[in-house]
């Protein structure tokens, strides 16, 4: 039940930022990318060995292998804007930032795929219940 009601939550946030962009433009929609990003963190933090156990060892890798390159790069940039011309930082932020979102959509996709696994098992597990 907490997974679900934490996937739609997530799922009426990424719905939610991209209606708000003709009204707040960009604003709006880096504001709630910020938002989902930090609850799918904490999310696949205490998903992931739920991820591993239900076999989806290499999605959830996959996730956290391109989260962490992104905050890589987005840390990097933010850090090197000091020593650097500003504007040149702003490309590798912003390519980061932009890879975000599809990465943020990834995980949607993997954990509507880890909820449905789970709800299978346990269909099945009150199949074979009701057999004995």
């Amino acid at each position: 039940m907490f997974r679900r009601i934490d996937f739609y939550t997530q799922a009426i946030l990424g719905g939610l930022m991209i209606l708000s962009m003709p009204f707040f433009l960009l604003f709006g929609f880096l504001a709630g990318l910020f938002v989902l990003g930090v609850l799918q963190l904490i999310s696949a933090a205490l998903n992931t060995k739920a991820f591993i156990a239900a076999g989806y060892r290499k999605q959830i890798r996959n996730y956290w292998l391109y989260t962490g390159i992104t905050l890589f790069i987005i840390c990097v940039s933010l850090l090197l804007n000091n020593w650097f011309d500003p504007d040149d930082m702003q490309v590798p932020f912003w390519i980061a930032v932009t890879a975000s979102v599809p990465i943020a959509f990834y995980y949607l996709t993997i954990y509507h795929k880890l909820i449905s696994h789970f709800q299978r098992m346990r269909e099945l597990g009150g199949l074979i219940k009701s057999k004995h």
